[in-house]
């Protein structure tokens, strides 16, 4: 569905394009800006996936927010997701199917899929002829090296007017000039063509000069030695007998004068990369001094150059090249909205195409990917041990966000289908099976013919995963922007245990309510502790049910006052509010720590404590 926006300047912005829609978004917030930043990255790296890499990061980061509610360390979360990562590369390689690129059948197929949704899905098949002939035509490979470089030598020209079907691929460049004189030639077949970046008129002094004339003969001798200057370098052109010159600067009355008596043709002030484009089209080379130019740079690649008028505005053709290396596309249609539109729809079929000719291995599409990864995934964490299996496991299931969105947007029900979608990738052979993007149904995408470039799949899944450290430690740095420390050291369970002697692998001191999770409650007790002690907070919680400590379990080695409280429980976490004495026996044991760790006037710290299979367990103190 196509969408309307208008811009800061007043402009209308009409796309279904997700990198198109959130460049118009303004927004303050550093993390939607990093959002926005993936997806500008995935359509300059690949040029598809840009809708698709941000609902997988949001989904990513909205399974590790709740293991950083339970407190678990940012460093274990962006582990266990860097770990999925690999593994998910590895998988993908096993899933992608080679693909024959001399096949045009094949490959239109392949650029027809990834248009459907685009608003050129109506001109789909002339659409796709034209990415995969230009593509192909600026395909260039030397010395084993394979180069397809899109952007500099594939120019799209938009030209408002006319039926999209009469949008074609020309072999050779367009460029919107006209020649410089009316009396020169505007159609010559077979031209020898000359290529400059300096201009035919005068050089004057980069810095002013100041010449004092005392005879009338002076002045003139000055002009005589202008137009000397200039038929110098007109006799330099005429010496190599070309047909048309082309240069990025200016070209002066005079020097037109002499080009036009010598039945030369020229274009003046051309862009600096159209310029490569012709040179590369036609074999010149580009000259900064005529009196350097020789026999070959000029360039006679080139079978046919003519001059059209297109509407109000005169369009010069350097077409038939023999081997152009470069292209320009011409498109029409009714207003210069839609032709954006469909520039940047036809941009990113040739993405596509060109990321299929530089590895040419599919996947499939409709989801089947995600769940084949995700069901992987899912078995690879059965054998895991420790906190990381966790976080682990909640990539295969943020993967599932990609099918579940594709049923949403379909109108079927979520849970049946993708129960069903779940259920089929258990069998083998399954791999290919996913959501129909029109229907709802369970399809064969190699049936269905819709696949997708793997490299267009890895570089989704590592932009969005790649995203997580920066969000995963903005608790940390909230802490740090209040003026609160983060401490984290290593200590063994033995250790531990003899500072705080109770039985702490029993269950919590301080329970949370039926209606208010532990998660909830852990959140909570992080904000309580950094107002104040240990009695603010139970005052402040006096809505959570509690279970009294008895008396044996509350008397520490050396008072009436508990070591510790223990506020929230899980199966790799727990976290307390620490008592002064205990912890200061604690930062006396370690050495080195009394720099780092200030409680200032409090009684009470939160401490986040972090355990896993081994005998180490990690304790991070957060301090004013």
């Amino acid at each position: 569905m196509m969408k309307m926006l208008l811009d800061p300047m007043g402009g209308i912005v009409m796309t279904n394009d997700g990198n198109a829609i959130l460049r118009e978004i303004q927004v303050q917030h550093p993390a939607a800006k990093s959002m926005i930043e993936i997806s500008r990255t995935q359509d300059e790296e690949v040029g598809d996936g840009t809708t698709s890499v941000i609902i997988l990061a949001g989904e990513m980061l909205s399974v590790a927010e709740h293991f950083l509610e339970q407190q678990m360390h940012p460093t274990v979360i962006i582990w266990a997701y860097r770990k999925a990562l690999d593994d998910m590369i590895s998988i993908l390689k096993k899933i992608g199917t080679p693909v024959d690129v001399n096949n045009k059948e094949m490959m239109l197929k392949i650029i027809k899929s990834a248009i459907n949704t685009k608003a050129i899905n109506r001109w789909s098949d002339l659409a796709c002829s034209i990415a995969l002939e230009a593509v192909k035509t600026v395909e260039f490979e030397e010395n084993g090296r394979k180069e397809i470089d899109i952007k500099k030598y594939a120019k799209v020209e938009k030209i408002p007017g006319g039926f999209s079907e009469d949008s074609c691929v020309l072999r050779g460049i367009m460029v919107n000039k006209d020649v410089t004189h009316p009396r020169m030639r505007r159609l010559i077949r077979n031209p020898r063509i000359v290529l400059l970046d300096c201009s035919l008129e005068y050089k004057k002094g980069e810095s002013q000069t100041d010449i004092e004339i005392t005879r009338e003969e002076d002045f003139a001798r000055i002009l005589q030695m202008e137009e000397e200057y200039i038929q110098q370098m007109c006799e330099d052109l005429i010496r190599v007998k070309p047909d048309l010159v082309i240069t990025e600067k200016g070209v002066s009355d005079l020097a037109q004068h002499y080009l036009m008596r010598a039945n030369i043709t020229a274009i003046r002030r051309v862009r600096k990369t159209d310029n490569n484009r012709i040179a590369r089209a036609c074999g010149a080379r580009i000259v900064s001094r005529t009196d350097e130019l020789r026999e070959e740079d000029v360039g006679t690649g080139a079978r046919l150059f003519e001059v059209k008028k297109i509407g109000d505005e005169y369009f010069a053709f350097i077409t038939d090249c023999k081997d152009p290396k470069a292209c320009t596309i011409i498109l029409r249609g009714a207003s210069k909205e839609i032709l954006a539109e469909v520039e940047r729809n036809l941009q990113d079929a040739m993405q596509v195409c060109r990321n299929v000719l530089m590895d040419p291995q599919l996947v499939p599409g409709g989801g089947a990917t995600e769940m084949a990864v995700s069901h992987a995934l899912t078995e690879r964490s059965k054998g895991m041990t420790g906190v990381e299996q966790w976080p682990y496991r909640a990539v295969a299931q943020a993967l599932e966000v990609i099918p579940r969105t594709l049923i949403q947007n379909c109108g079927a029900s979520t849970i049946r289908v993708l129960t069903s979608l779940r259920a089929k990738h258990t069998q083998e052979g399954s791999q290919t099976w996913g959501v129909n993007g029109e229907t709802g149904a369970l399809v064969d995408m190699k049936e269905l013919g819709i696949w997708e470039p793997l490299a267009v799949k890895l570089q989704t899944y590592k932009t969005a995963v790649e995203i997580l450290p920066i969000h995963c430690w903005r608790w940390i740095k909230v802490c740090s922007s209040k003026g609160y420390c983060v401490t984290s050291v290593s200590v063994s369970r033995e250790k531990w245990v003899s500072l705080f002697p109770w039985r702490w692998e029993s269950s919590p001191l301080l329970l949370s309510s039926s209606t208010t999770s532990l998660l909830q409650f852990s959140s909570f007790a992080l904000m309580t502790s950094f107002r104040g002690t240990k009695r603010r907070v139970t005052t402040k919680a006096s809505r959570l049910q509690h279970r009294r400590q008895p008396r044996s379990e509350r008397l520490n080695r050396g008072g009436e006052e508990p070591a510790a409280l223990t506020l929230t429980w899980g199966r790799d976490h727990c976290s307390y509010l620490v008592s002064r004495l205990s912890l200061e026996k604690f930062v006396s044991s370690r050495g080195g720590m009394e720099n780092t760790l200030d409680m200032g006037k409090r009684q009470w710290l939160l401490v986040s404590l972090l355990w896993g299979t081994g005998s180490k367990l990690k304790v991070l103190f957060v301090s004013k």
